[in-house]
């Protein structure tokens, strides 16, 4: 395997949620790994399912949630750590640009990867005007189901 940390950054349709999918595994976990920030403490949040946190993901986890920004957690929100991607939740008042970049960091602080050795890319397709029209045309099908 390479020694590059190759990042891909989703920007989804809602503004206050990116994911960034990444080339190291982050949890063994088989469920998402959910946490929020509660009274200082970054806690696991997975109400239905009972998850063994490895220490990476607490640790990513709690790098993230240094990250001004971030929301907290609790219904929604927060920090998600799968397989191979980690997912946030951030105001709207703050620069997407920078909470990018400021997670980009925090992950290759985590897995102790420098930042020269670190690679990434955009994926906004899903604001994308096509992205848009698609889901016009499938909101119309629907419809005409019922």
């Amino acid at each position: 395997m390479s020694n590059t940390l190759r990042i891909v950054i989703e920007r989804h349709p809602n503004t206050e949620l990116t994911s960034f999918h990444v080339n190291r595994r982050l949890t063994d976990s088989k469920h998402t790994i959910r946490f929020a920030h509660d009274s200082g403490q970054v806690v696991v949040d997975n109400m239905f399912s009972e998850v063994n946190v490895e220490p990476l993901a607490q640790l990513l986890a709690e790098n993230i949630y240094e990250i001004p920004g971030i929301q907290t957690g609790f219904i929604g929100g927060g920090v998600s750590i799968e397989n191979y991607k980690v997912s946030v939740s951030h105001s709207r008042a703050f620069d997407e640009n920078d909470i990018e970049f400021a997670v980009i960091e925090a992950v290759a602080k985590t897995i102790n990867i420098e930042l020269d050795d670190v690679t990434f890319e955009l994926d906004d397709y899903a604001r994308s005007d096509e992205y848009k029209q698609r889901q016009r045309e499938s909101e119309r099908a629907y419809a005409r189901m019922f």
